[in-house]
């Protein structure tokens, strides 16, 4: 895989290696977004060294920042990691750290060098992180004496937590289909409080409990793991300065015996819950995988009261808590969110992840394979994952015969994930400022498109308006931008020597293709993506026509207005897109014709694949309806005692009709199965929930 990396960008071992293990831990809170590679800055050796390898945004949930530093090894048998190795590599970045605060190390780097970035955002206090994380990736196996994960301080009392990605530890990683590494809380390590609870519920799929947790516990434990608890449909903290957190701030500093009558408490998943009997009476002791799905803000409010000195020994939280088993919790935990959360103003964007766009996406990605071509014996496909590790996890338990089917079905350079294009419907709608967000950042304004504005349109009734627009030659026009995209990426990192400076080439790229559409629709010429679909690569004419636009968004990017000095928040405004597409070099740019459709054609193009699409949808339509009535859902709906109450007899007497096996055959109109879907839609919103535990 690294090698695959190595060779596809040009990169040398430790930074393909850094490259591909960033990427796969993007949506780990642990980690942080918006991680930025650094390449050709440092040293290991000595203890005064200073060396990172890469670094992430400040997590605006809990403060934290992310720190990178890489160990690779070329030995066939992974060598040990010992403990004097693993303190050199943890001091190179402690030390980073402390001289950027100190700014005695502002003339060390060039402003080129992302390395500035680093040391900007550490060196401003009012910007600066509250608490630092390093991780250390190797493909060596770490020592058995190594204590993992220290705490420690530095001289200026900023917390540096520690995280070793060893060889053993990357393979539960990239075998495991969650998209972050479970917490494992053990509650005697917090000054040995347990919490008192009470069952209220047991099903063969979950269990639920009631128990009222101590302020001074919650805080510690978000204080420890930070965004890793916040589910990551609710990871987004609206700061003290948001008047519900005010309120709640107020209530625990002025009245704190009333805080538990007023505040509503939050809900939590566990994927294990440990219960013990003390003196008879049930304490949770032990929680694996906590996720706080409702209460976020409650939660980062007490820890920002802990830490203006307030005390918390009065406050007490109620809590639910729900067990689900790992094979259920990608289905159930969103849902639980989703229903806990809607008094809040938590935008259904934020659910974006279970959207029936990306069940779209992975539908289409199973069935439509890419153009035969010279002395390829099976047109592959390109999969799409709709949850991080999903390819994977199918690959992961298949016979060596069906292994090799399916990597020759869907190569492991043919994968695509969400985010990936999220960013690339970014850059072709000339947002290159959203893609340099990050790319859980740039999914949430993807996702706002999919959500409805008007007062009287629910967010399935734009979908249903929307759809036909997103089907097979949409996929094929993101698939063919990737293509670009990956090709690019390899042709930056091959002109390291040449004029390619040495990092910022992940903004260098998204700048670079939104130029290219800028450019095409400039001259009134759309580019011609269906070209890169056919061939499957690009040519050297538009490989030569993107390194000019390269080197010019290089320059530019680089060079930030007066008082701006960190690129890599440069590259995130829009002012700075503003820039680049005005420059008039790009003026007496000639993009290669055979790169480019008329106006006229792409018009076409564009309506013929919208007819596809409501003929698609139609047949999609019909198969989910039919779908739900195999799953018991029209039956469990119809005997749902509130339904005559949210729906009229019209509408009840279809949902009775698809509630049987004869009914649903019957049922053959579009539009009652438009019908459906949306008493679907009503009733859940009124309350109803049903899941399928039993689907395949």
């Amino acid at each position: 895989m690294v090698a695959r990396r190595g060779d596809a960008l040009g990169l040398v071992d430790t930074i393909a290696f850094i490259s591909e293990l960033a990427e796969r831990l993007e949506e780990d809170p642990a980690f942080g977004e918006g991680f930025q590679l650094v390449d050709g800055y440092g040293e290991i050796e000595g203890r005064g060294a200073k060396k990172i390898h890469g670094f992430t945004s400040v997590d605006s949930t809990d403060g934290s920042m992310s720190f990178v530093i890489g160990k690779w090894s070329n030995q066939a048998t992974p060598p040990t990691l010992t403990t004097a190795e693993t303190g050199q590599l943890f001091r190179a970045v402690d030390n980073f750290c402390a001289e950027s605060m100190s700014g005695r190390i502002k003339d060390e780097i060039v402003q080129s060098n992302a390395a500035y970035e680093a040391f900007s955002i550490l060196n401003n206090p009012d910007f600066r992180p509250t608490k630092i994380r390093i991780h250390l990736f190797t493909n060596s196996l770490l020592s058995g004496r190594y204590k993992s994960e220290e705490t420690s301080k530095l001289a200026n009392g900023l917390q540096i937590e520690r995280f070793i990605w060893d060889l053993a530890r990357i393979q539960r990683l990239y075998e495991s289909v969650k998209e972050r590494e479970p917490v494992e809380i053990k509650l005697a390590d917090f000054s040995g409080v347990s919490i008192p609870c009470l069952k209220a519920t047991e099903t063969e799929h979950l269990k639920s409990y009631l128990c009222t947790i101590p302020g001074t516990l919650l805080a510690d434990l978000f204080e420890r793991y930070g965004s890793r608890l916040l589910e990551g449909n609710v990871r987004s903290f609206l700061g003290t300065k948001n008047s519900v957190n005010q309120d709640i701030k107020r209530t625990i500093q002025r009245t704190p015996e009333f805080f538990f009558a007023y505040n509503n408490g939050i809900a939590g998943t566990a994927s294990s819950v440990t219960i013990s009997q003390i003196s008879g009476e049930s304490f949770i002791t032990e929680i694996t995988d906590l996720q706080i799905v409702n209460g976020g803000q409650t939660t980062a409010t007490i820890l920002n009261a802990k830490k203006s000195g307030i005390d918390l020994v009065a406050i007490n939280v109620a809590m639910k808590l729900t067990q689900i088993s790992d094979s259920d919790a990608t289905d159930v935990i969103p849902r639980i969110a989703e229903y806990a959360n809607t008094q809040t103003k938590i935008q259904k964007a934020d659910f974006f992840s279970n959207h029936p766009f990306h069940q779209k996406m992975e539908a289409i990605s199973r069935r439509l394979t890419t153009p035969t071509l010279p002395n390829m014996r099976v047109a592959p496909k390109w999969f799409y994952e709709r949850s991080r590790g999903q390819y994977q996890n199918e690959r992961l338990y298949l016979s060596k015969s069906k292994l090799a089917t399916f990597d020759a079905e869907y190569p492991t350079d043919h994968v695509i994930n969400k985010t990936d294009l999220a960013k690339y419907d970014s850059v072709r709608n000339l947002k290159p400022y959203w893609a340099a967000l990050g790319a859980q950042s740039n999914f949430s304004k993807f996702a706002d498109k999919f959500s409805s504005k008007k007062q009287n349109q629910s967010d399935s009734e734009l979908w249903e308006e929307m759809s036909p627009s997103f089907g097979e030659s949409y996929f094929q026009e993101m698939i063919s931008i990737a293509i670009i995209w990956r090709r690019l990426e390899r042709l930056i990192s091959q002109a390291h020597s040449d004029w390619y400076l040495g990092d910022y080439r992940a903004q260098i790229v998204v700048y670079t293709i939104s130029s290219l559409f800028r450019i095409c629709a400039g001259v009134n010429s759309p580019l011609n993506l269906t070209k890169a679909w056919q061939l499957q690569a690009t040519d050297k004419e538009l490989d030569d026509f993107l390194i000019r636009i390269a080197q010019v968004v290089q320059d530019l990017i680089l060079a930030p207005p007066s008082g701006v000095t960190n690129v890599g928040q440069w590259c995130k405004r829009e002012s700075c897109w503003v820039a680049v597409e005005s420059d008039k070099r790009f003026s007496n740019f000639a993009i290669p014709s055979t790169w480019t459709v008329s106006s006229a054609d792409a018009s076409r193009k564009k309506m013929e694949s919208i007819k596809t699409g409501i003929v698609d949808d139609g047949v999609s339509l019909q198969i989910k309806v039919t779908d739900l009535a195999q799953s018991g859902y029209w039956r469990k709906l119809s005997e749902w005692d509130e339904l005559q109450k949210v729906i009229p007899p019209s509408e009840v007497n279809l949902v009775k009709k698809a509630a049987t096996v004869h009914g649903i055959q019957r049922i053959s109109s579009p539009a009652q199965w438009k019908s459906l879907i949306r008493i679907k839609e009503t009733a859940e919103n009124s309350g109803f929930f049903h899941i399928d535990f039993h689907k395949t």
